[in-house]
């Protein structure tokens, strides 16, 4: 079985290369949560909470408890799982269902599926997460192997910059700079972070030969790229000198946008860069306070353009 990383939010894990990032939600109280599916359905789930107190370590392990009792009761078997890693809990749940056939032969099949969930809790309750692995009928995957691989290569990145590796993105970021939001299109990714009240805009936009190749100039698609999204609010991009990108406001916002304000944010740092290993382009947007502010970006994501 042919596997690839997978980083999010200062977690990382090897995941079947047909497996893909779905879904992310931040429900609260310091909880990320995150679902991959294949190309059919949902295969694995994973909460954690870093730097957890011990009291939200025990609030959040009473939740999964509350579940782990209810799919016991729905169970047709219910099996603990050892070998694995210290602070590792497995337990790996078999039903058999009822389901019709095709329209055509009007009948009934049984259909046997398993769900694996494991609870990690850390020596010093400061990391706690729960992973839980699903397998529908013809999937090929053998489940226990599966989750020993799963567990085995799972990581937190407590220090340091954090790792952001999924679709055909990969890249590193300090860990100042937090998720706002992210959009991910055919083609185009967009992820928002923050840092304080400075704000920066990443796109990765895939095949990037189809579109600069016949373009007059890069920098002259990449101005229209982002005003024809209008992105970033008050602000009206132009080709540069050398190949650059520079910046203007908009007529209604000479002074400031309102959004700038709030965030007391008033200078941009814009650039490009064509990888062509990856046949991609990456473009950022760097909303900051002070020029030293640019020291904030690593080398590796903003060089040449």
């Amino acid at each position: 079985m042919q596997t690839r990383p997978l980083a999010w939010n200062g977690i990382a894990l090897d995941v079947p290369e047909n497996w893909e990032l779905a879904l992310y939600r931040f429900p609260g109280r310091g909880v990320a949560h995150i679902e991959v599916e294949d190309e059919y359905a949902l295969r694995l789930e994973l909460d954690w909470l870093a730097d957890a107190k011990r009291a939200d370590a025990a609030r959040f392990l009473a939740g999964f408890d509350r579940s782990a009792a209810n799919l016991a009761r729905n169970a047709d078997r219910k099996t603990a799982l050892d070998g694995f890693a210290e602070g590792w809990r497995v337990t790996r749940y078999d039903f058999r269902e009822t389901i019709p056939t095709r329209r055509r032969k009007r009948g009934l099949v049984i259909a046997d599926h398993s769900l694996l969930s494991a609870i990690f809790t850390a020596r010093d309750s400061a990391f706690v997460c729960r992973l839980l692995l699903h397998f529908l009928p013809g999937d090929q995957e053998e489940p226990e192997a599966l989750m020993r691989l799963v567990t085995a290569s799972l990581k937190r990145y407590a220090t340091g910059p954090i790792p952001w590796i999924l679709f055909d993105i990969a890249f590193e970021l300090p860990r100042e700079f937090r998720l706002e939001a992210a959009t991910f299109d055919i083609g185009s990714k967009l992820m928002v972070f923050r840092r304080g009240g400075r704000r920066l805009y990443l796109w990765f936009l895939s095949c990037a030969d189809r579109f600069l190749n016949s373009a007059p100039r890069d920098e002259i698609w990449v101005t229209g790229f982002l005003n024809g999204l209008r992105r970033v609010p008050g602000i009206v991009f132009w080709p540069g000198a050398d190949g650059g990108v520079t910046w203007r406001r908009r007529r209604r916002n000479l002074i400031c946008h309102r959004d700038e304000l709030a965030r007391w944010c008033f200078r941009y740092l814009v650039g490009y860069r064509r990888d062509r290993d990856r046949n991609q382009l990456r473009i950022w947007v760097f909303n900051h306070r002070r020029d030293e502010d640019r020291r904030m970006l690593p080398p590796a994501l903003t060089d040449g353009n």
